[in-house]
């Protein structure tokens, strides 16, 4: 893994190179067993580069979905007098080689030094700050130093266990990653999308966020025959409430203690039967007394 444009294989002429990473990886979908075949696994390389440079952005939007079209603009290049070394007294640019003086990836030496800005073209510039905070959280996320305790022993780098062991955890990602381009693809457009919401001077653009309301009309035609069922079933509760009331029908058939309520006066048609079809052939020549007779002033019977 390398940020120096003369040490990659594919961008040998990118002077604005931030992360380059170079992965060889066995083939997805290979078997175990065909793993273990030591020095005929199916394998694969693949590098991916992400550098600075200039787009230019045609927007559309339609029905709610922005559209984007990005072009690259190659003719804007970095200014070969940018990123100049301000070496202090005593440091001669004499004893530094070209990496160290024109290379914008993050040493732990190098970049303690300040430099001149790295403008692209006449319009677009990135500071010292931007470049090196951009390239150092690359290296975290992307490198890791394997040559070290606990990850060493006398003959190197070593595993302790059969495990799958990945260092930094992203790798764990990249390794599976069906398509390593397109992964840094969107790792370069969700960069560039926050560098041109967080630029400096960046241009505002107002406008209005409709939001979609729905709104539910009713009929009262639709709401009529509900209306009408419930106001007649109120009708016929209130109906029968008040019958009830007027007669003094006793409970029955809705509770049983009513019916254990009226044992003792059952005694004397039902107290001899044991079985059901007795009780019902008992019952049809018995009489039971519903309400009273207020005209007669007697008690009704059937």
């Amino acid at each position: 893994m390398e940020a120096t444009a003369g040490r990659i294989i594919l961008g040998l002429d990118l002077d604005t190179l931030i992360w380059s990473m170079s992965m060889i990886r066995i083939k997805p979908g290979i078997s175990e067993p065909e793993i273990s075949k030591w020095r005929n696994i199916p394998h694969e390389a693949q590098e991916c580069s992400i550098y600075y440079c200039v787009n230019s952005y045609s927007s559309r939007v339609a029905n709610g979905l922005l559209t984007e079209v990005v072009q690259e603009q190659t003719s804007i290049r970095r200014d070969p007098n940018s990123w100049q070394l301000l070496a202090p007294d005593g440091l001669s640019s004499t004893t530094l080689n070209t990496s160290m003086k024109h290379s914008i990836a993050f040493d732990p030496a190098m970049s303690t030094f300040p430099r001149t800005d790295l403008p692209l073209g006449d319009r677009y510039n990135i500071s010292q700050t931007a470049v090196d905070s951009i390239s150092i959280f690359m290296t975290s996320t992307f490198a890791n130093d394997l040559m070290r305790y606990p990850h060493t022993n006398i003959n190197g780098w070593s595993i302790d266990d059969g495990t799958k062991q990945y260092q930094p955890d992203s790798m764990q990602i990249l390794s599976i990653a069906p398509d390593l381009h397109g992964t840094f693809d969107n790792v370069a457009t969700s960069m560039s999308n926050a560098i041109r919401a967080g630029a400096d001077g960046s241009p505002k653009v107002y406008g209005e966020v409709v939001d979609q309301v729905t709104i539910y009309h009713v009929a009262w035609v639709w709401a009529a025959l509900p209306l009408f069922v419930v106001l007649a079933s109120l009708v016929q509760l209130v109906l029968s409430m008040v019958q009830s009331a007027r007669t003094r029908t006793p409970l029955w058939r809705t509770s049983s203690l009513a019916v254990l309520s009226r044992g003792p006066y059952t005694m004397e048609a039902l107290g001899k039967v044991e079985t059901l079809s007795e009780m019902e052939a008992a019952a049809e020549h018995s009489s039971v007394t519903l309400f009273p007779d207020r005209t007669r002033n007697r008690l009704s019977q059937c």
